[in-house]
Formats: C-alpha cells, sequence, structure tokens
C-alpha cells in the first residue's frame, strides 16, 4: 500500500496487479479482461462502483503489455468516507472475473467496442505509423488491424477468466491512494480480504 496524504477533495485509488508481457499467450485476453471490468460505460466497474453503489465519481480499468511486464489497474476518484468500500467493490469484481464466465453478450459487446476503439485510434496516418512503430519495438512482429481484429475475436469467456486466474492474484496486488487519510491501516485490511 502507498498512501500518500494530501488536503484534497477526493481521495484517488488505484488498485491493480502487476500484469503479463506482450508474448503472453494470454495478451488479448487481458486486454478483453480490462475492457470488460472497466473499458466503458457498459462495463462491470462502472456498473457495480459507479451506478450501483454510488461510491465513485469516476471510474475505469486500464492495461498495458510491455517488453518483459505489464498492469492491470483499476482506478476510482471518490469521497473520502467511501474509499474503503470502493476498494472493497473493486477487488469483489476482480474475484468475480476470475471465478466466473464472462456471459456471451458481454464478451461480444466488448469485442465490438475494442475493435471500434482501434479503428477510431488508426485514423490517422501518423497513428497508423506510430502503432505499427510501437509494435515493431515491443515484439517485432507488427501486425494488421485485421490480425488483431482476428486475435480479438478468437478470445474465448475462458480465455479471460484463465487471464484474470494468471493476473488477479493476491501476491501480485498493489493499491496506491491519494487521501488526506494519514493512516493506512483500512486500506490494508481491504488487501488482506483479498485471496
Amino acid at each position: 500500500v502507498l498512501l500518500e496524504s494530501r488536503a484534497i477533495d477526493q481521495t484517488h485509488i488505484l488498485v491493480g496487479f502487476h500484469g503479463i508481457d506482450a508474448f503472453s499467450l494470454h495478451r488479448w485476453a487481458a486486454d478483453m479482461l480490462a475492457s470488460v471490468l472497466g473499458g466503458s460505460w457498459s462495463s462491470r466497474m462502472f456498473m457495480r462502483v459507479r451506478d450501483e453503489l454510488g461510491l465513485a465519481y469516476a471510474i475505469y480499468t486500464d492495461s498495458a503489455e510491455y517488453s518483459t511486464r505489464g498492469y492491470l489497474v483499476t482506478y476510482a476518484g471518490v469521497a473520502h468516507s467511501s474509499a474503503q468500500k470502493a476498494i472493497d467493490a473493486i477487488l469483489e469484481e476482480y474475484r468475480r472475473i476470475r471465478e466466473e464466465l464472462v456471459l456471451p453478450e458481454e464478451l461480444s459487446r466488448t469485442k465490438e467496442f475494442l475493435k471500434a476503439r482501434m479503428l477510431m485510434a488508426l485514423e490517422t496516418s501518423n497513428a497508423v505509423a506510430s502503432f505499427i512503430g510501437g509494435e515493431e519495438m515491443l515484439t517485432r512482429e507488427p501486425m494488421t488491424a485485421e490480425a488483431i481484429f482476428a486475435k480479438i475475436d478468437a478470445v474465448s469467456a475462458n480465455d479471460v477468466r484463465e487471464a484474470a486466474a494468471e493476473i488477479c492474484k493476491a501476491d501480485a496486488l498493489n493499491l496506491a491512494v491519494i487521501s488526506p487519510e494519514k493512516n493506512d491501516a483500512l486500506f490494508r485490511e481491504s488487501l488482506e480480504r483479498f485471496r
């Protein structure tokens, strides 16, 4: 737990895990995992933590895969009094996706979202060149958008669960909080309950 105590209007939380690298067989499933959890307004974190529980003003999940490491992380901006409840709710969603299969309609919706987001990101020649150059530097095997779409389409609900089981482990869990709170004991309690 990393706690930075500051006089601010809301508590900022990052809950996440050391992830997988760009060469992992679960690379595309990890991207799907992040998107299902917190990639859009219809994601699990947004629906549960923000809409149902009303604990967060802003919430999203992101992942990245680099040559030797990666990460899966959820950010939430919450009222100070809701910090521990928000952390617990985020961890519950991590636990749930690790144990339960993503529903077929959720998986299909997420695949289409990821492909549309990628197409929009690659609308300019600069963006395409940057993407291909980045993939070349990272993996030495740049792929076309069509090849990536095929990888995304091939991800199954079981692949997502396997990626979650590989990534969402207690020994890889980290928490960073910026808050007026000076004691991290309550935050540590939340992490200790995650198994």
